[in-house]
């Protein structure tokens, strides 16, 4: 991720998890699994109203940029 977001720790310990399984994807498949994870833990946090909304948009942005680039590094 480019963009610096303030998280608290267990949210960013789990982002980070889900950045590691995006990345460490072996196909395309796996890629979407680990992507509609991520998604769903982002949407976790919304319903529980842990982040503001700007953080909550941002990290979900974040991730889908970082799964977008290792789809590009999969399908070259």
């Amino acid at each position: 991720m480019s963009q610096v977001l303030h998280l608290p720790h267990a949210i960013r310990l789990k982002v980070a998890q889900h950045l590691a399984n995006i990345e460490q994807s072996v196909d395309l498949h796996a890629l979407e699994l680990a992507q509609e994870r991520a998604q769903g833990f982002v949407e976790g946090i919304e319903a529980a109203g842990a982040l503001t909304a700007a953080t909550i948009e941002a990290l979900s942005t974040a991730l889908d940029n970082h799964a977008t680039e290792c789809r590009q590094e999969l399908t070259a």
